[in-house]
């Protein structure tokens, strides 16, 4: 995989300039923030006033600038990647638990309607006297 800012600099050749105008405008790009042509004139051993000639000859600093903008873009672009991807993940963990909840919710109202369906006590009836028996459960029962 080719590194962006080299496709970004190999795009951006100016008609007409040579590879070591290119080098040259590539090292003043790379410096970044404290980027300066005197530190180019120093870095290639040539005399400030050659590389200030070259420098506004093939634009280096409206070059900068878009070469600033675009890694600038493409961090932003892995920025939002990243987000994307663990916005992702947490709507993945947030629909399992949903899921869970929604699955013990369904075992808690069977269990209850378990228990509302049998009866709280027996009635019997012998002899002419009714007898009512409390059940043999209580609401601790409802987690067996």
């Amino acid at each position: 995989m080719t590194d962006p800012t080299d496709q970004c600099l190999t795009k951006d050749r100016r008609p007409g300039e040579s590879a070591k105008a290119l080098q040259a405008a590539r090292l003043y790009f790379e410096m970044g923030p404290d980027r300066s042509q005197r530190a180019v004139a120093t870095r290639l051993g040539k005399q400030p006033s050659q590389i200030q000639k070259r420098a506004k000859q093939w634009e280096w600093t409206e070059r900068a600038y878009e070469h600033d903008h675009h890694l600038a873009s493409e961090a932003q672009l892995v920025l939002v990647n990243r987000a994307r991807e663990k916005a992702s993940v947490w709507a993945h963990r947030k629909e399992e638990h949903r899921e869970k909840s929604f699955q013990v919710s369904q075992k808690l109202t069977a269990k209850a309607e378990q228990m509302l369906a049998y009866p709280l006590a027996t009635t019997t009836t012998k002899d002419g006297i009714t007898s009512v028996q409390p059940a043999k459960w209580s609401f601790r029962d409802a987690p067996n």
